[in-house]
């Protein structure tokens, strides 16, 4: 970073000379080998053809009249080095001028650092900046004043300020190392103190569940001889409504028959409306009563089945049937009363000059039925509300059923549990196991709260207790397996940032990275934030070998752009004395690059001396 900011500061020098501007990668690329030149001096170079350094002066040495291509490929006369014709193939013979395209002209820069540029660059009109002592342009066509004193200073002091950047930067780096080394530890101890604990965990639930388990069979026991009872009552009342429901059955098949007979037989000369709507009424009815009889023969099918082992069954299958078959009471009533309203809307509206026998025979059937049947309504009330106490009585006896054992889930547990699996599997597919939820694995449910006895729920609280602290230690353990997975660089210099949040304001939205976890933009207007990725992988090299492996992040999988690609960003490090974004930039529809710096990425002392010598 401070590499860039030395090419700012050097480019003021350009601005009252004919330089072109400092190049970046040319400026950054010599700042490595600050401390080998900071006082190379080079003395005169006589006898040396321009353009060559005086480390390779003994290279053009007159050793005779003639002289042979650095290449080797042609020898040429001494004196046609330098004579602005190309005469060798990797252009060594014309280090001084531009005949060569291929060739490399020597700047001596004394009091900076000394530096090569192409030689077809040599007295091209333009001051060189690498070049700062202006000896690329000896013609005289321009005058390139030697600035070396000035740019050498400059770049001097801006390098000792890197340079204690660095240090500070080391220094701190040296801080995260000392933390990441002790949190490893921490977490190891921490692990296997937990795995003590996780063994003794496991052998209280052993112990609570063999205590739950005796507790529940000796209720059973308790409980088996009021089953025979509930189940005798239970028994009773689907006979007595099955008995109900073939005398409604009956009826359906009365009122049918008279309809049915008076669309067979009635005269159709007289058109009569009244009778039209009856017949039409009747042929609805008759299309859908069919098609429920089927439905329903199948389930008597099986009632029958069920009816003999009913003792064997759980309570609740006994509440279904009940049930059941009041739902399909109901139904044959209003099936009874819709056939009746199609008889007495046809009897109050029908023609009666007509004298249509068929029609008075279906009136007079009508009009006998509903004698008896009005009969029986009334002498049926009050076994009604008996039925209705029987059948309270068999929701009162379910919870004393032995069904405390072993649950079986609800309808919602099973919806939940599907979406689980769905939500599970796609973290797996992504290679997000830790993220993973785990489904409880509940053997026990407590029984309704009109079952419980004393024994029962301080067992089961004894239980559940011991299970939620087996659960709460295992929870602990995957999180520091979780954490001493993770690739936390060479010597674990980034595990002080992990979750660690930085922000940065650029006008229009706050772009926010939480370490190995997620990147998010949120909106300086309506402050909707939208999801830009999460944490995927280390991207700075190919291996973990080179020391750029570690300077840049991965985060993946964010929101999908509106007919584009899902977000994604990368993250580069420098080195700094502190944690920061510097810049966001999006290059790419949805894709997006942020620059940090944080000294976890500084080189140590002693490998920041290596690296400059």
């Amino acid at each position: 970073m401070l590499c860039i900011v030395v090419m700012i500061k050097l480019n003021k020098f350009s601005k009252s000379t004919n330089y072109r501007k400092f190049p970046t990668n040319r400026i950054c690329s010599n700042f490595n080998i600050f401390r080998f030149v900071q006082n190379y001096v080079y003395a005169g170079q006589e006898n040396i053809p321009k353009g060559v350094a005086k480390s390779e002066a003994h290279l053009y040495e007159k050793k005779g009249p003639t002289w042979k291509c650095l290449d080797g490929s042609t020898t040429i006369p001494y004196e046609a080095i330098n004579d602005d014709y190309c005469d060798c193939v990797d252009g060594s013979d014309e280090p001084g001028t531009s005949a060569c395209p291929n060739g490399k002209f020597f700047c001596t820069n004394s009091g900076h650092i000394p530096s090569y540029i192409p030689s077809n660059r040599v007295n091209d009109g333009v001051c060189e900046p690498e070049c700062c002592d202006g000896s690329d342009e000896y013609d005289g066509k321009i005058e390139c004043p030697n600035i070396c004193e000035e740019v050498g200073a400059e770049y001097r002091r801006l390098a000792e300020e890197l340079a204690k950047t660095r240090a500070k930067g080391a220094q701190i780096k040296s801080e995260y190392i000392k933390y990441g080394i002790k949190s490893k530890q921490n977490l190891e101890s921490d692990l296997e103190r937990l795995k003590t604990l996780l063994e003794s965990a496991k052998i209280k639930v052993a112990e609570r569940e063999a205590a739950l388990k005796k507790v529940q069979e000796k209720e059973e026991a308790e409980s088996k001889t009021k089953d025979h009872m509930r189940i005798q009552k239970c028994q009773e009342k689907i006979r007595t409504l099955r008995e109900r429901e073939e005398s409604l059955h009956e009826q359906v098949d009365t009122l049918l028959s008279i309809l049915k007979d008076m669309k067979k037989d009635h005269n159709q000369n007289y058109h009569d409306m009244a009778v039209k709507t009856a017949i039409k009424g009747y042929d609805e009815f008759v299309e859908e009563y069919e098609r429920e009889m089927e439905e329903n023969t199948e389930l008597d099918q099986e009632d029958e089945i069920e009816i003999e082992t009913l003792d064997h069954m759980h309570i609740q299958k006994c509440q279904e049937k009940i049930k059941t078959l009041r739902e399909r009471e109901e139904k044959l009533r209003e099936q009874v009363d819709t056939l009746l309203s199609i008889l007495k809307d046809m009897k109050k509206d029908h023609n009666q000059n007509y004298h249509d026998m068929a029609v008075k025979t279906a009136i007079k059937g009508y009009d006998e039925f509903v004698e008896e049947y009005e009969r029986e309504m009334e002498e049926n009330t009050e076994p009604d509300q008996e039925d209705e106490i029987g059948y309270e009585e068999v929701k009162e006896a379910a919870p004393r059923a032995p069904e405390i054992d072993i649950s079986l889930p609800s309808y919602s547990e099973r919806i939940l549990s599907a979406i689980l699996d769905v939500y599970n599997d796609i973290l797996e597919t992504f290679g997000l196991s830790e993220y993973v939820i785990r489904k409880a694995e509940q053997q026990y449910s407590r029984p309704s709260a009109g079952g419980k006895s004393k024994d029962l729920v301080a067992a089961f609280d004894a239980y559940d207790k011991a299970e939620e602290e087996r659960k709460n230690i295992e929870n602990d353990i995957n999180e520091i397996n979780r954490k001493l997975e993770k690739d936390y660089g060479t010597q674990r210099e980034f595990a002080k940032l992990d979750s660690e949040c930085f922000s940065h304001d650029a006008k229009d939205y706050t772009y926010t990275i939480c370490m190995f976890d997620k990147a998010t933009q949120k909106s300086n207007k309506d402050h909707v934030t939208t999801h830009l990725g999460y944490f995927e992988k280390w991207i700075g090299a190919e291996s973990k070998e080179d020391h750029k492996y570690y300077t840049a992040q991965s985060y993946t999988r964010g929101t999908r752009c509106w007919n584009g690609p899902d977000r994604s960003v990368k993250l580069y490090l420098e080195c700094g004395i502190e944690n920061k974004i510097l810049s966001v930039t999006e290059p790419e529809k949805c894709e997006y690059i942020l620059k940090m710096i944080t000294p976890a990425v500084c080189p140590l002392i002693e490998k920041l001396s290596h690296e400059e010598l």
